[in-house]
């Protein structure tokens, strides 16, 4: 059975932050987005997407994203398909914050689990957003009275609880994670589909790009009609 020995990095943020691991070949992008919030902490609350550098594809969850114009489902779609082709995929979550990360494959392993398997890490874990801040503040204030009683070093060890990274815990719930299976015929359904859509994709660009340099312009009524054609020729 092969593996995929993977380093997730979050962009653009100090301290440096990064965790290792080998991963299943066979789960779908769905799946890698939940390890993904265990290895760093997240509550799994938000939206988020996969990208890649070219731009064909976006990969996004169809259950809690509407904005489906263009992209494929995670839930349905295998990461060895692409794993296999990219050095690097973008991984975005909770699009308010925008914790960037980026997905670095850096091999091929045999591995013969059917969970992560953790290898090291730099950096702690990461509070979600504000409202993960409120709770914290509300549970405190319900143990401890009044939140504007709270001491600052209670405050602290809430804190440093959350975040301390356990790796040994990491582990186990990686161990615990119930990883959807994606076969190899979905992957051979989904290549027709892939170039189906890319097609459409570019000629909607091309579209929008003739569109910038004439000089009469598009109206957003006839932009979001040939959107629309679009969508019905895809979905």
């Amino acid at each position: 059975m092969k593996g995929y020995n993977i380093k997730v990095r979050l962009k653009n943020f100090k301290p440096i932050t990064w965790r290792d691991l080998i991963i299943p070949s066979n789960i779908t992008f769905k799946g890698l987005h939940e390890i993904i919030q265990i290895i760093m902490g997240f509550d799994n609350s938000h939206l988020y997407d996969f990208s890649f550098k070219d731009s064909r594809y976006n990969i996004i969850d169809f259950e809690t994203n509407e904005d489906q114009f263009l992209a494929f489902d995670s839930d349905s779609v295998c990461i060895n398909k692409f794993f296999d082709n990219y050095k690097k995929i973008g991984y975005t979550y909770n699009y308010f914050y925008m914790w960037d990360m980026t997905i670095e494959i850096k091999g091929e392993v045999d591995f013969n689990k059917d969970y992560p398997e953790f290898i090291r890490f730099k950096g702690n874990n990461l509070i979600d957003d504000s409202y993960e801040i409120n709770n914290i503040i509300s549970s405190i204030s319900k143990k401890f009275g009044n939140p504007n009683e709270i001491d600052a070093e209670k405050v602290n060890e809430f804190l440093i609880e959350k975040i301390q990274y356990n790796p040994e815990q990491t582990q186990n719930v990686l161990k615990e994670l119930n990883l959807r299976k994606v076969s190899g015929k979905i992957l051979e359904e989904s290549d027709e589909v892939f170039n189906k859509i890319y097609e459409e994709k570019k000629k909607f660009k091309k579209f929008l790009h003739d569109a910038s340099i004439s000089k009469k312009g598009l109206s957003n009524e006839k932009i979001e009609k040939k959107e629309t054609d679009y969508q019905s020729k895809l979905f």
